[in-house]
């Protein structure tokens, strides 16, 4: 369910974000700069996840394997005013 239907539901049932409820959103589509309250989000950077891809999709065609550890990207946090 995107965040701004969340949101609208929440709303319409009374609820004051954030006094009520906290939103957090994991995506960061471009309009959410946009909506008010401002909603507070995560990003991840294309270039860093597109180079992490990269280098899992080289191993696997090189060697036949990924990794056996994990793949992490730590996302920017965005602050908002829906905390």
């Amino acid at each position: 369910m995107h965040v701004l239907t969340v949101m609208m539901h929440l709303m319409r049932r009374g609820k004051r974000i954030p006094q009520d409820v906290v939103v957090i959103s994991r995506d960061d589509d471009p309009f959410l700069q946009s909506t008010s309250p401002a909603v507070t989000r995560y990003a991840i950077n294309p270039a860093q996840f597109a180079r992490r891809v990269s280098l899992a999709a080289r191993q696997l065609a090189e060697t036949g394997t990924l990794p056996a550890h994990a793949i992490r990207l730590m996302p920017k946090f965005l602050p908002g005013e829906t905390v």
